[in-house]
């Protein structure tokens, strides 16, 4: 037999300690219930969205017409491989999962930077790719949203645990 009614409403200051929610994620969620469910990170999610795609028909345009040697052959290889990470990133963010924020801003900033630089290497030898233009550009704008949206994702997941520990599971 449990030591206090289980069908009692929750005693004051008991939930937050437990589930790590604090008095003022409830409050947030009192006051609009949307935040478990932010608008930036999934705007964060569509521009990784964007971002990915952009890297990999760069990466796979790059390979597909021009024939690279040396140090030059890494930049599409990486360039594929931030894009494909950054695709995982979005489907993540677009779930809220915490982790999926962090992820996304470290391979989509890596992304900008490769990107970028592959970018300057290209001009200065006078290959000019549509997509390779639209990718550094398009990774840091995601970058940025993956950075913002941190603080919100966190708030929900604070709030999603919560609410386990109370027996509503949303996700």
């Amino acid at each position: 037999m449990p030591e206090h009614d289980v069908y009692a409403p929750p005693r004051e200051g008991t939930a937050a300690p437990i589930t790590g929610a604090a008095r003022d994620d409830l409050a947030a969620y009192d006051r609009d219930p949307s935040v478990m469910t932010p608008k930036l990170p999934r705007t964060a999610a569509g521009a990784a969205l964007f971002t990915s795609a952009m890297a990999l028909m760069a990466g796979w345009q790059t390979l597909d017409m021009v024939r690279l040697r040396g140090a030059y052959v890494a930049f599409p290889w990486l360039i594929l491989a931030f894009g494909a990470s950054s695709l995982v990133g979005a489907v993540a963010l677009f779930r809220m999962r915490g982790w999926a924020a962090l992820a996304t801003l470290l391979s989509t900033g890596v992304l900008a930077l490769v990107s970028g630089l592959w970018l300057l290497l290209a001009v200065a030898h006078g290959f000019i790719a549509l997509y390779s233009v639209f990718t550094p550009a398009s990774a840091a704008v995601s970058a940025i949203l993956a950075a913002m949206s941190i603080g919100p994702l966190g708030r929900a997941a604070r709030l999603r645990k919560h609410f386990a520990g109370e027996g509503m599971h949303l996700g």
